[in-house]
């Protein structure tokens, strides 16, 4: 049962990591690679900086936590830029 919910909740980082690098996206311009790129590194910086922030507002001793959920959302926002990526293309070969 911890393993579901842990990839779910991985998934979920990523996930939130992904509509913020999206409405950046859409916000301000830019669907190219190098773009999306940007947009999720930005999105992920601030998804990591707020986390830890908060732990420090909450007064955490460790931080050990948020150092771990900032690796598990590197990797699954990783999973959704190359997704983000790659079917980008496909979608407007099915459009037009």
């Amino acid at each position: 049962m911890s393993t579901v919910f842990g990839l779910f909740f991985v998934a979920a980082q990523g996930g939130a990591i992904f509509l913020t690098a999206k409405v950046l996206s859409e916000f301000f311009g830019g669907a190219g690679l190098v773009a999306k790129i940007c947009w999720m590194a930005a999105s992920y910086a601030a998804w990591v900086l707020f986390t830890f922030a908060l732990f420090g507002v909450l007064g955490a001793d460790v931080f050990l936590i948020p150092a771990v959920g900032a690796v598990t959302a590197a990797i699954s926002s990783a999973i959704y830029l190359i997704a983000w990526v790659l079917l980008a293309p496909r979608k407007a070969g099915l459009n037009g």
